[in-house]
């Protein structure tokens, strides 16, 4: 399946998680490329049913490159202990 756009849904997801991280652990805030980066790659698992940098690519009609999504992966300097437990509360209240 082929995209342009993120899930709506996702989008507002990761959104209550950097709320959240804002209010409980400031130095956890994601940043915008961050949030992007979540968003497309939770999006591209929901439509491949994978977890493939390349498939990803194809997905979103190359608007992200294999490179840029595992660079961001591998340097970008998220907290995903924190961004963890975060999904579990959030997902308990929201």
């Amino acid at each position: 399946m082929l995209t342009s756009q993120p899930a709506t849904f996702i989008e507002i997801f990761i959104e209550n998680l950097n709320d959240f991280s804002k209010e409980f652990e400031p130095n956890a805030v994601l940043t915008k490329a961050q949030k992007r980066f979540l968003v497309i790659c939770l999006t591209a698992i929901l439509l491949t049913g994978s977890v493939c940098w390349a498939k990803f690519a194809r997905t979103f009609l190359g608007k992200c490159t294999v490179g840029s999504l595992s660079w961001m992966f591998r340097n970008g300097k998220i907290s995903w202990n924190f961004l963890m437990i975060a999904r579990a509360i959030v997902s308990k209240f929201k």
